[in-house]
């Protein structure tokens, strides 16, 4: 298993650590009385094969919620809100919630924070146990999962009867939370990649950054750049973990077919294989364990990397850094696209709640104005609201970095990791062989056809419950 920045839960909590545990509880929940939403059946729900998103279904509220909803009413509600994410998102939730029971003083809502260490357990223990917050935070990729074991409340009530019109919207937040036609959470604000890079060592290097996606480097360019940015015990480039996301996207490739016989990872070995010689090889990059020890924030905002594949949430970290100089630029063309991913400040409701009224009209107020100009404030989270991304809340001329639009481009190239009936495990028959990969312990084709024969077990169980 990996080390420091790698291996603490982060945006993907529900896939890191634990997984095996994960599903067998849930299952395990799921087969039991005690985790089915209240029906008064006693019936257990069943575990549904969740397909790829599918845009088209998806936009079928959208008439529906086209036409201005009446002012919310005030609410009287009991209710309990759950997340991970830490500060300063921490304080921005906990801002949005003030501003909510401000508008609704009859309602009550307990907010219980858990770091991503441990909100896997708490999380899984509370739908286990059939009390589960009545609003939490998910991982984007761990929607399908939840939903699929009908732990869930689709959100099409919300967008219907509370003021939310897909159109206010970027349409890959509906797209990417569809679980077999239907919208199964909202997302608050994203969290998009693209390059950062250290000004005043470009100036220096006399290198000027591209500013569009249209003129992005090639993976060439990219690496002349990057030699002549390494001086010293500087490097000219680091790429971010999860980059591996959007490899498949980068070759105009899936990581599985269409009808999940086959397994394509290993297709793309030169880009990987690519990415680790730039470290191990070409010594542009720094290597993995220095990358673990000391950590990419650190390395960036100490001017030891030049250019680093990052996402939108560090904003703050490097403005908080007075003499770093910095702003964002595209991802090069590793190969036949520019291609990036963006996570998903992902939340979901609870079929269990007690109240789905209340629950839908506390989740919408985050959807609203007020709670998204409060997410943009500091530039390191990009609203979901259209309007407020181009805002001077979000994009504040007055702060780095200048060049934002690449920030809400970016949402328009991305590159993800599928949703799957099974996509947890299959993702962590695969990680062990990207750590592989990015720790140079391995050459990539090697160690991506090591993981083909669970991963051909794995897809033979989706085929079969695609036929369900």
């Amino acid at each position: 298993m990996t080390t420091g920045p790698y291996r603490r839960i982060s945006r993907r909590g529900f896939l890191h650590v634990g997984t095996t545990t994960t599903v067998g509880i849930l299952l395990a929940a799921c087969s039991s009385p005690a985790a089915a939403p209240s029906s008064g059946t006693g019936a257990a729900p069943t575990a549904a094969p969740v397909a790829a998103s599918k845009p088209a279904e998806a936009a079928k509220p959208a008439s529906a919620a086209a036409a201005p909803a009446p002012a919310a009413k005030p609410v009287k509600a009991n209710l309990q809100f759950l997340f991970a994410d830490g500060p300063p998102q921490k304080e921005k939730l906990e801002s949005v919630v003030e501003k909510f029971k401000a508008k609704n003083p009859d309602a009550q809502v307990e907010v219980v924070w858990s770091p991503w260490g441990e909100f896997e357990t708490k999380i899984v223990a509370m739908h286990s146990s059939g009390a589960p917050p009545d609003l939490h935070q998910i991982d984007d990729d761990a929607v399908p999962f939840f939903a699929m074991r009908d732990l869930l409340l689709p959100v099409d009530t919300i967008l219907s009867g509370h003021g939310v019109d897909r159109k206010d919207y970027h349409p890959m937040i509906w797209d990417l939370t569809t679980v077999q036609g239907k919208v199964m959470a909202l997302t608050l604000a994203l969290k998009p990649r693209a390059y950062v890079y250290n000004v005043d060592l470009f100036e220096k290097a006399g290198i000027k950054a591209p500013t569009t996606w249209a003129d992005a480097w090639t993976a060439d360019q990219l690496l002349e750049n990057a030699k002549k940015l390494t001086q010293g015990d500087v490097f000219g480039y680091s790429w971010d973990y999860w980059i591996w996301d959007s490899i498949p996207a980068m070759n105009d490739g899936t990581h599985f077919s269409a009808d999940w016989k086959e397994y394509n990872e290993p297709n793309y070995a030169e880009t990987y294989q690519w990415l680790q010689d730039l470290a191990y090889k070409h010594k542009v990059a720094p290597p993995f364990d220095m990358k673990t020890q000391i950590g990419e924030v650190k390395l960036f905002t100490s001017g030891k990397v030049a250019i680093w594949n990052a996402n939108l949430s560090n904003t703050k970290l490097f403005n908080d850094v007075p003499e770093l100089k910095w702003d964002v630029m595209p991802v090069a063309k590793l190969s036949k696209s520019a291609k990036a991913e963006a996570s998903l400040f992902t939340f979901a409701m609870a079929k269990a709640t007690k109240d789905p009224e209340a629950t839908a009209t506390f989740a919408s107020f985050f959807m609203g104005d007020e709670a998204q100009e409060t997410l943009a404030a500091n530039g390191d989270l990009m609203p979901s609201k259209t309007s407020v991304q181009t805002s001077k809340i979000f994009a504040d001329p007055n702060r780095q970095p200048k060049n934002i639009k690449v920030w809400s481009e970016s949402l328009d190239q991305q590159g993800r990791w599928p949703f799957l009936y099974n996509g947890i495990e299959l993702r962590d028959q695969i990680k062990p062989m990207v750590d592989l990969i990015w720790a140079g312990q391995k050459p990539a084709k090697e160690a991506l056809e090591q993981a083909r024969p669970k991963i051909m077990e794995l897809l033979a169980v989706s085929q079969e419950k695609m036929k369900q």
